[in-house]
């Protein structure tokens, strides 16, 4: 059922992206904080990146508590062994198969972060993510804005 309790509206969304990205990199992007504008608890069961254009895969979402990284999210990294953020990142426990509740009118203490490779030249933006969530016993899925370029060196 399309849900409506999450903040993100995908007009407003934060744009990342580099113009660095080689076949066979694979980058970690961070999808919105979720924001529970809702005046009930939700606990979010899933998020992922919508319509992923060609180019690039998913090859799996993770979720971080804000705390295991300093409190701040890394928006884009390239994973690798010059990008000391992304080993950060890889390393901290994830939390993605346990209940991420969020109080109402609450921001989300843990967020959700896409590994992303790049397969072949890309043919657009990733402009939508959706989360997955619970609330009063009923299931929802809600599309936000989350927008990412990748394009591939020279």
């Amino acid at each position: 059922m399309p849900g409506n309790a999450l903040g993100g509206d995908v007009e407003a969304a934060t744009f990342v992206g580099t113009e660095e990205a080689r076949i066979g990199q694979e980058w970690l992007f961070a999808l919105p904080l979720p924001y529970n504008k809702s005046d009930r608890e939700l606990t979010i069961t899933g998020a992922n990146v919508v319509d992923v254009p060609s180019g690039l895969t998913v090859r799996g979402v993770s979720a971080h508590a804000l705390k295991d990284t300093g409190g701040e999210m890394t928006l884009l990294a390239r994973i690798g062994a010059t990008d000391p953020v992304a080993k950060e990142l890889e390393a901290a426990k994830d939390l993605s198969k346990k209940p991420n509740r969020i109080k109402r009118k609450s921001l989300s203490s843990v967020y959700y972060v896409a590994r992303i490779k790049v397969i072949g030249p890309v043919a657009s933006e990733v402009e939508k993510c959706r989360f997955t969530y619970r609330q009063a016993n009923k299931q929802y899925a809600q599309v936000v804005g989350c927008r990412l370029q990748i394009q591939l060196k020279g």
